[in-house]
């Protein structure tokens, strides 16, 4: 572009030459300005010509910036595809150990819960522990793990503790057990009625069994053991009792109904004298 400007310039100062030696006459004049004009239109035509040019030039060394690049994205001679590579290897490296550990905790879980099983059904079968069939409900399935522990656990304590009365209690804790999820099983919506009863009182009254085994494994009698011991023992019987009461409201409903039955037959057997109330009056 500014080789453009600099021929415009040296064609224009030779005009000037020419018609500046003689003087300026009318028609020099006239011609000068001619000249003058296209002088001009050379120097706007060299002027965007040497532009193009230089946008061409520029282009073409954007383009063969493009091209190398790209070429070095898959050249496997260039630093930057050796690059691009190593950061791909790494993060499959990555990912692949991610998902190998995701597996194995996967494996150690499931092989964790089918020693968990097996350890249970062997104690199951020691101890002579029914298996219930399953309802096919997880929460109703649940209840039934449940109480097999328990009860397996219970027949474990009632072996080990020589004390005929806590044994006897523990027999009858079993018992209402039994009974309790008897009646969920045949009547799933009261599940939630006895929650409490599987998620605190029965685990508790276990575990103050467990601590009267210990002690009695000990076989010393002194003022902390025996006390602990009696209290255990007498906080069983209230255990007990509220579980009767548990197991009883369970069958509120049906005993209502039950009641309710008696009444309206007893109503029915009198309107049609067939009550020993009514025979009496008919033979006066």
């Amino acid at each position: 572009m500014k080789k453009g400007r600099i021929k415009g310039l040296l064609i224009v100062g030779a005009i000037w030459l020419i018609f500046g030696v003689g003087g300026i006459s009318i028609s020099g004049l006239l011609s000068f300005i001619l000249l003058f004009g296209i002088s001009l239109s050379v120097i706007v035509a060299l002027a965007r010509a040497g532009a193009s040019k230089e946008d061409k030039i520029r282009n073409s060394q954007v383009k063969v910036d493009t091209s190398t690049s790209q070429k070095d994205n898959v050249n496997p001679y260039s630093s930057t595809y050796h690059q691009s590579a190593q950061a791909t290897t790494q993060q499959q490296m990555i990912d692949q150990k991610t998902s190998y550990l995701a597996q194995e905790a996967e494996k150690k879980k499931a092989a964790e819960e089918l020693a968990r099983r097996k350890a249970a059904e062997s104690n199951l079968t020691a101890y002579g522990t029914q298996k219930r069939k399953r309802t096919g409900d997880k929460e109703i399935d649940a209840l039934l793990d449940e109480e097999e522990k328990a009860i397996t656990e219970m027949r474990r304590l009632d072996k080990a503790i020589r004390d005929e009365k806590v044994s006897a209690q523990i027999v009858h804790l079993e018992e209402v057990t039994s009974r309790i999820v008897d009646c969920i099983v045949e009547k799933p919506k009261k599940r939630n009625q006895v929650k409490k009863f599987f998620s605190y009182y029965l685990p508790t009254t276990l575990k103050l069994l467990n601590s009267y085994d210990r002690m009695d494994e000990l076989g010393i009698s002194g003022t902390n053991i025996d006390g602990t011991k009696g209290s255990i023992e007498t906080l069983l019987d209230t255990a007990l009792a509220a579980f009767d009461k548990e197991l009883d409201s369970l069958y509120g409903d049906e005993a209502i109904d039950v009641t309710s039955d008696i009444k309206v037959m007893e109503s029915m057997l009198a309107q049609d004298g067939l009550t020993d109330d009514e025979l009496m009056k008919l033979l006066k």
